[in-house]
């Protein structure tokens, strides 16, 4: 079922202005090609600017065909085992070896959705990766019974930016495409779950996961 607060209107118009962006952006430079076509470092690196560009439109469609799945999936709750969703996830982000620290309970099994549960997990450690500087400064992510915590040691955000933080194309730093962290919110609260996002103490971002309930391994 779609959800009351999903504006299918306010999507696409939302993404037209970016792919719109990426389009004017690619035009101008092959413009500055025609123009400086006889140096070649002048087009190499319109080239490479263009390479961007779509890569940008190709992340923004991507995205777009996620959260579209996402608004219409159906939950089907089964047990998961936390461990190797966060094992898998962590893997598939190429974060270098020693990036990652665990902390707090292992072995804890959660009723939910697997493909929400692991979607939800990889927009918040990519969030990490992409604005939090993981691949330098790294991520902490610990697991208590009732929640799970990602934190990155990135710049942060603004406290009055924080309301806006899980809208469609809010965008507070340069790359990405604004969606990863409302896939993350629709996934939290279609799993039955509680997500936060909270500056800390000493920089970087939190992100709290409230979970259902804790399967006793039952």
């Amino acid at each position: 079922m779609i959800p009351a607060r999903f504006d299918p209107f306010a999507l696409i118009r939302s993404a037209q202005h970016d792919m719109e962006a990426s389009f004017r952006t690619i035009s101008t430079l092959t413009e500055w090609i025609a123009e400086d076509r006889d140096n070649g470092d002048a087009v190499a690196e319109h080239l490479g600017d263009i390479e961007k560009a779509v890569e940008r439109a190709r992340h923004l469609t991507a995205r777009l065909g996620t959260y579209m799945r996402v608004q219409l999936h159906t939950p089907a709750p089964e047990p998961v085992d936390i461990d190797k969703a966060l094992d898998s996830i962590i893997a598939k982000s190429r974060l270098p070896q020693g990036k990652v620290t665990f902390t707090g309970q292992t072995g804890m099994r959660l009723h939910a959705d697997p493909w929400l549960l692991d979607l939800l997990l990889e927009m918040l450690v990519e969030n990490a990766v992409l604005h939090g500087q993981a691949a330098e400064n790294g991520v902490d992510i610990s697991i208590k019974p009732g929640e799970i915590c990602l934190r990155d040691h990135g710049p942060g955000i603004a406290a009055h930016q924080q309301e806006h933080i899980f809208k469609p194309f809010a965008k507070f730093a340069t790359g990405g495409a604004g969606l990863g962290l409302t896939i993350a919110s629709d996934c939290a609260r279609a799993s039955g779950l509680s997500l936060s996002l909270k500056p800390a103490c000493s920089g970087g971002i939190i992100a709290n996961i409230q979970l259902a309930s804790p399967d006793d391994n039952s």
